[in-house]
């Protein structure tokens, strides 16, 4: 945004899109693993998708037409690397979210969820989908953890917005994370 200005409303729409779409991916990764916990987190997670998808609407309702921009570099999606760093990051997830079970029970694993979130969610939800099947966690416990990481996460990718971008482009992500947030707090708090 801080190259292009005169786009950084397509930018703030193309962001927000990003992780509206990001709930239902986590959504249908729990459902795959652990069904349970995906009813569990069912509607907290289409609340937040409809709730990005409607800020994305609002923030993208312009007159302007996009400016020509920077053509995009595409890497090649098969490469082994980041699939190793995923299983590491994953098996460290899942030791840390053990451990913190074990050792400080539910107080543990709320920490360890937001940590690790704010790095990687889908990690955070197969860990979790494996506590619940386990019996470790219970699944409405364990889909505030889920909530919980995907909220870290939004943090996190704030930030970065803030300290890459310009500040009024971290601002409306910012806002329109926030409408996400509490509409999946909202549905979330009256489906327990």
């Amino acid at each position: 945004s801080s190259e292009e200005p005169q786009n950084r409303r397509y930018y703030v729409q193309a962001a927000i899109l990003a992780n509206a779409i990001q709930f239902p991916r986590v959504l249908l990764i729990l459902a795959v693993v652990n069904p349970v916990l995906a009813a569990a987190s069912a509607f907290p997670l289409v609340a937040m998708t409809g709730a990005g998808l409607l800020a994305a609407l609002l923030l993208g309702r312009t007159a302007e037409p996009a400016q020509a921009g920077v053509s995009l570099g595409l890497r090649n999606p098969f490469r082994l690397w980041p699939a190793l760093q995923f299983g590491a990051l994953f098996a460290a997830v899942l030791l840390v979210t053990r451990a913190a079970a074990a050792q400080y029970g539910g107080s543990g694993l709320y920490w360890a969820s937001g940590l690790a979130g704010s790095v990687d969610v889908d990690a955070v939800a197969l860990s979790m989908a494996d506590l619940a099947a386990a019996g470790t966690a219970s699944p409405p416990f364990a889909s505030a953890c889920v909530l919980l990481a995907l909220g870290a996460n939004a943090v996190v990718k704030t930030g970065i917005a803030g300290s890459a971008g310009q500040k009024e482009f971290a601002w409306r992500l910012a806002g329109a994370f926030a409408m996400m947030y509490a509409a999946g707090a909202a549905v979330w708090s009256f489906s327990r």
